[in-house]
This record gives C-alpha cells, sequence and structure tokens, in this order.
C-alpha cells in the first residue's frame, strides 16, 4: 500500500469531490485536499494469462471515495525464430501487438485496450530462416480505466474481485500464403494496480450507526443486521437494495427502538428470482427530516448459470462451445500455448456454437476465448489437440 499527494490532480478531484458529495449526502463535506491508496500485484506471464485481482475494498470511515482508477503496466522481451518451409521464396511480415483487457462485476462494461506495431519484413528463400533475440518490445506499456461516476462497488470492507487478461499476440503474414515455421520466446512482466482518490475530510455518515452487515441466506435472501447508540425518537432505518449499485429501491422499513443505550437490528430480504447475483445493500436512516446512510455492502449468491463447456475434447478437427448463456452474437478466439492467437471468428444469435479449424493445428493445449458482443462479458476454457 502506497499514499501520494497527487496536486496535479488537485483542481479535477476537488470538482470530482463535490459532485459526488452531492449525489451521496447534503451532510458530506470535502477537505481541501486530495489523497491516492494504490494497491499493486505483480505479475508474469509467458504473453498469455488470465489472473484474477483481489483487492480491499474503500471502507467509507477512511474518506469521501472520489474516483477509482485501475490500471496495467507491461514490459515484454520478444525473441523468434522464423523458418519459410515452402519451395518458393517469400516475404513475411510480421507486427506484434497487446492486448489488455479488465473486467468483473464492479465494472459497468469491460475494459479493452489493443495496440499493435509493425517489426518488419523478411524476404526469405526456401529453407532460410531468421532468428532474432529477445528484444524489448514493450517497456512500461500502461493501459488505465477511470472510473468517477460509480464508485459504490468499490465501498465497503471486503474485497474487490476483477478479471485481468494480458495477450501479447503475433501476426505473421505473407503474399503468396506460403507455409512456414515460427516459434517465440517471450517474457513477460506486468503490474497491476487498484488506486483510489478521495478526500481526505470524507463523509458524515451516521454518527451513532456502529454496525452494518450484509450477508447471503440459503435458498435466495440476504441477512442483514445493525446496530446503533444514543437513537433519536423517532428514527427510521429504510432497507434499500440495489442490483446494479447505481439505483437503491427501499425494499423494508424498520423503526428505531429509540433506545440511549445499544440497539441491535435483524432484517431478511427475499430476493427476487433474476439473473442477477450480485446485490447491494445500504440503511437510510430518517432523524427528525435529515437523511444520512450507511455504508454500501454487497451479497453475492452461489450463481447456478452453466460455466462455458468445450467438446469434444480432445478435438482434431473443430469443436462445440455451450456457453451456458442465451442466445447471443459472439467472438471467438483460438489462442496456442504461447499466446498466438490462432484463428478468429463471429458468431451470431447462438448459444451453442460450432466452430471449424481454419487450419491443421498440431499437437498441444489450446485456450478458446468466448467474447459476448453485446455485454462485454468473456469466458475462457482450455482444450487439447491429439497427434495424428
Amino acid at each position: 500500500m502506497r499514499n501520494y499527494d497527487p496536486s496535479f490532480l488537485l483542481k479535477v478531484g476537488l470538482a470530482l469531490c463535490i459532485g459526488t458529495i452531492l449525489h451521496l449526502s447534503s451532510h458530506a463535506q470535502c477537505a481541501n485536499s486530495l489523497a491516492t491508496r494504490t494497491y499493486d500485484t505483480s505479475l508474469t506471464s509467458n504473453g498469455f494469462g488470465i489472473y484474477n485481482i483481489s483487492a480491499p475494498q474503500w471502507s467509507p470511515d477512511s474518506g469521501l471515495l472520489v474516483s477509482v482508477k485501475l490500471s496495467a503496466v507491461v514490459s515484454s522481451q520478444y525473441g523468434f525464430t522464423l523458418r519459410n518451409a515452402d519451395t518458393l521464396p517469400a516475404a513475411f511480415s510480421l507486427t506484434l501487438g497487446q492486448e489488455d483487457l479488465i473486467s468483473g462485476s464492479a465494472l459497468s462494461s469491460t475494459y479493452n485496450n489493443i495496440m499493435s506495431t509493425f517489426i518488419q519484413t523478411y524476404p526469405l528463400l526456401p529453407q532460410e530462416g531468421v532468428t532474432r533475440a529477445p528484444f524489448a518490445f514493450l517497456s512500461n506499456h500502461y493501459s488505465t480505466d477511470s472510473i468517477t461516476g460509480n464508485v459504490t462497488p468499490f465501498l465497503g470492507t471486503g474485497q474487490v474481485n476483477l478479471s485481468y487478461m494480458s495477450f501479447t499476440y503475433t501476426n505473421l503474414n505473407t503474399a503468396n500464403n506460403a507455409t512456414y515455421y515460427y516459434s517465440t520466446d517471450i517474457s513477460n512482466t506486468m503490474t497491476f494496480s487498484v488506486q483510489y482518490l478521495y478526500c481526505m475530510g470524507g463523509v458524515t455518515l451516521a454518527a451513532n450507526l456502529t454496525r452494518f452487515s450484509a450477508a447471503a441466506a440459503p435458498p435466495r435472501s440476504a441477512s442483514l443486521s445493525w446496530s446503533a447508540v444514543n437513537e433519536a425518537a423517532g428514527r427510521v432505518y429504510d432497507i434499500q437494495r440495489s442490483g446494479d449499485s447505481k439505483t437503491f429501491t427501499t425494499v423494508g422499513s424498520v423503526p428505531a427502538t429509540g433506545s440511549e443505550e445499544s440497539a441491535d437490528y435483524a432484517y431478511t430480504d427475499n430476493l427476487p428470482d433474476s439473473g442477477t447475483d450480485s446485490w447491494y445493500y445500504r440503511l437510510q436512516i430518517h432523524d427528525e427530516g435529515n437523511l444520512t446512510f450507511s455504508p454500501v455492502r454487497q451479497v453475492t449468491i452461489a450463481s447456478t448459470a452453466k460455466t462455458l463447456q468445450v467438446y469434444p475434447n480432445p478435438a482434431t478437427s473443430y469443436i462445440n462451445l455451450i456457453t451456458g448463456q442465451a442466445a447471443g452474437n459472439w467472438q471467438v478466439d483460438i489462442f496456442a500455448a504461447n499466446g498466438n492467437l490462432v484463428q478468429r471468428a463471429t458468431i451470431l444469435e447462438s448459444s451453442t456454437l460450432h466452430l471449424d479449424f481454419t487450419n491443421h493445428l498440431a499437437a498441444g493445449t489450446y485456450f478458446v476465448r468466448l467474447l459476448d458482443l453485446h455485454s462485454g462479458k468473456n469466458y475462457t476454457t482450455s482444450f487439447i489437440i491429439t497427434g495424428n
């Protein structure tokens, strides 16, 4: 964990802070001081990797959260051997690229950053080859996504879970479709960061709310409990629920006991039967016409959705993919174990996908990534090609 004072962001941050404060509560105040708190995760790969990233949520008691910045910094050493396996001379054009993808339930949409760089054209005689030792293809390549409008999923005392995909890909083209041999030597280092920008003055929450928790309860309910001290007469607790962490709806109300000592409360919310598995709760507290709020708590219900399935596995000339989702539009990518993109296809209005291999695939392990072109969610699994 690192703390910074980003003076260059002060003016922008203060403007965002004011807007966020007005949105949350008329009681919130922002001090003329901003700071950041950053959680870094160091990663390595041979060119392709999908990683589950967890970082602590931001506690509202630590200050008013203004924005969240997610970033990935990639450095890549790339080497290769190329040989013309054809009977005729051929020219091979090499382009390298990098794709960084960040997704998760805390994000309203998937972040995707793709870049490519032309390396060189290699004219080769039959059976002639070229080998290039690893060179610095990427040096601190930076991808970032800032969340300023809705930071609710990052608030709480638990963990925020994200998925990060880093893919260094190769495009090798030849005008006459010559056959060739190609192998790579890729070594990547990545730093994934979750950075919180916050007002050090914080936000005034319900001062005498001492505890608020929410947890999943079988079969499909949320169990809420909270405690308060020195309650004002006539206080009412509204239980508010959200399925998208943006719009909250009151689902129940509990009158306070008015105790001058500590008072404990519990409430069970029966969740609607929908495709949503993550729900967000807060307490809206009425005190003689004034409104204050509790921190937001997230409840995750165990999903019953099917996972992505591939068959036949091992495969030879094709695969079928059972998405477990409603019929939709999909981009299907197949990667070799070294991260090279082998094949890309688009399949529309389907939930079970049939994909013929456009080229002969050598024996080994391959990864297939399914991208929902509507929601931006992606799903990944693997399959095996056996030798003939």
